[in-house]
């Protein structure tokens, strides 16, 4: 199980590194500009109850990671191969994904605002110390690290992503163009469940980096590396989970197209 999680992870990697200027530094751009729109949302809504506005800005936080996410899976699949006519329809592809996640996400932050109103409830206010984050990082936003952005977004789009088994889907997505988005999706779990290891590694970590994300500095940059990592290690995923297929089955099919690559 850690060998499969070693391979991914080293197969990701390499995307990474042979794609530095393609795909690893946009990557880390996108995520990095990511963490700003929760914060410019937070002060733009100060006029709202704590709970709401605290809730929706995490809301955005999750919102903005996955469209960052987005790009970068659709820049992977283009240095993997994507031939360029097939662009728009990836990128429609993507579109609908995050708007369906959009959607699924309005959940978990009716929830967020509801144990926000109960802190408020017991004189637990967290709002003056969100105020002073928030103020600390639109004065300096290059010298003030985005630990409370990094912890809140991955955690909410992080736990929805292990809960709906859809780590895999953006990537599965484009690869089957020709295939229902549908069906796509219930594949993507599927490959996912021949690598149980890695599911349950993606989770540990998010609940391990989400609160030293929160106070840590150092660790929330670190978190930020693996999320703008996460669109490659998802495509050397679905190369193992198609490799693990092949020999379980004795098959001869490659349904990983241009990850194989």
């Amino acid at each position: 199980m850690l060998r499969d999680i070693a391979i991914i992870i080293s197969n990701g990697f390499l995307i990474l590194s042979k794609g530095w200027l393609r795909v690893c530094l946009p990557a880390l751009v996108l995520v990095y500009l990511a963490t700003l729109a929760p914060t410019w949302a937070y002060v733009q809504l100060n006029q709202l109850q704590f709970p709401i506005q605290a809730a929706l800005s995490v809301w955005i936080a999750a919102l903005a990671l996955g469209v960052a996410l987005a790009v970068t899976t659709l820049l992977t699949a283009a240095f993997c191969g994507l031939p360029v006519r097939l662009f728009p329809r990836a990128l429609m592809r993507l579109v609908y994904i995050w708007l369906l996640q959009a959607a699924w996400l309005i959940i978990p932050a009716i929830l967020l605002a509801a144990s926000l109103q109960f802190t408020e409830l017991i004189n637990y206010s967290l709002q003056p110390w969100a105020d002073a984050h928030a103020l600390d990082r639109l004065s300096n936003i290059w010298a003030t690290a985005p630990t409370l952005e990094i912890a809140t977004g991955v955690g909410i789009y992080g736990l929805f992503a292990a809960v709906a088994g859809i780590w895999l889907w953006p990537p599965l997505a484009i690869l089957r163009l020709s295939d229902e988005l549908r069906s796509t999706r219930s594949l993507a779990r599927r490959m996912l469940q021949r690598i149980p290891s890695l599911e349950w590694s993606m989770v540990i970590f998010i609940l391990a980096v989400v609160p030293a994300a929160t106070f840590f500095p150092a660790v929330s940059a670190a978190t930020l590396i693996v999320v703008a990592a996460w669109p490659a290690i998802a495509a050397a995923a679905l190369q193992r989970s198609n490799e693990i297929y092949r020999r379980s089955n004795n098959a001869s099919s490659d349904i990983t197209g241009i990850y194989a690559r």
